[in-house]
């Protein structure tokens, strides 16, 4: 059987699903060559950001730590709850390899010597594995309140050598201010690894301080360890903190490039449907 078709000649069945197969085929290329040079121009959009965007000492922004990070910090604890009992730091390892961090420090002093503030020293043995997390609280039993704040969390270690959790050694008095702070780790020799500061900033100034958040809050680094050295652009407010887990928000870039994405792509697979 023949068909009748636009410039008035007749076509067979056998020509018309040739043709249909054909333009299916075309529209399918098409599509696979639309999409392909999207994941382009969206990798070239993440380039551009990392060179565009340089932080104070001249490094790409958003690049992922290779070293161990603080990672999520809880000053402000929400009322009826003790301070500094229940004020707590989390490390986050990012790399592909456990990190021995034997007699390092956390301190809220630049100079960790215990002397004008506080610092905490890891006890020989400590490893925090591959993309795993350490969770230091001040006191971890203190009448129960961070078992309250959250339940089912064990912390890695504490200051409280009356309790069963592992110590710290304690020097001095690691206190974090509700209004800012700085928040220091270093290794066994005393070399600084990471660094935030918030609000008021405490000893480093309020220049690229994160934001200083409400009680019951938490400052968060972006996942996956997103490290600028700039704590304004590498911590949010997080509302539900998540101690010894991983940060829920990533960086704001990324959210402002996928949802352009998602949309030309339903514009294409609506477009493909279409034809």
């Amino acid at each position: 059987m023949k068909k009748l078709v636009a410039d008035g000649s007749f076509v067979g069945e056998r020509e018309i699903r040739y043709a249909r197969r054909k333009k299916e085929k075309k529209n399918k290329r098409a599509w696979v060559i639309s999409f392909l040079i999207t994941l382009v121009l969206v990798a070239s959009l993440i380039l551009a950001i990392g060179k565009s965007n340089p932080n104070a000492n001249g490094q790409s922004v958003r690049a992922a730590a290779t070293h161990v990070v603080i990672n999520e910090v809880y000053y402000d604890a929400p009322s009826g709850y003790a301070e500094p009992q229940c004020e707590w730091i989390e490390l986050y390892n990012p790399t592909a390899s456990d990190v021995d961090i034997s007699g390092w420090m956390l301190s809220d002093d630049p100079v960790p010597n215990g002397q004008n503030e506080g610092v905490w020293t890891f006890p020989q043995g400590t490893t925090i594995p591959a993309k795993g997390y350490l969770l230091v609280v001040n006191d971890a039993t203190y009448n129960g309140q961070f078992n309250s704040l959250f339940p089912g969390i064990t912390p890695d270690f504490d200051t409280n050598s009356s309790n069963s959790i592992p110590d710290m050694t304690k020097k001095g008095s690691l206190n974090l201010g509700n209004s800012g702070d700085d928040v220091h780790l270093f290794d066994s020799s005393q070399t600084e690894v990471d660094a935030m500061w918030y609000g008021s900033g405490g000893d480093t100034g309020s220049q690229n301080a994160a934001p200083d958040v409400a009680a019951g809050h938490s400052l968060a680094r972006y996942y996956d360890a997103e490290d600028t050295d700039n704590p304004s652009a590498d911590f949010y407010d997080e509302s539900s903190p998540t101690p010894r887990a991983q940060n829920s928000q990533t960086i704001p870039e990324m959210n402002l490039i996928l949802i352009p994405v998602l949309a030309v792509m339903a514009v294409l697979f609506v477009k493909r449907r279409r034809d």
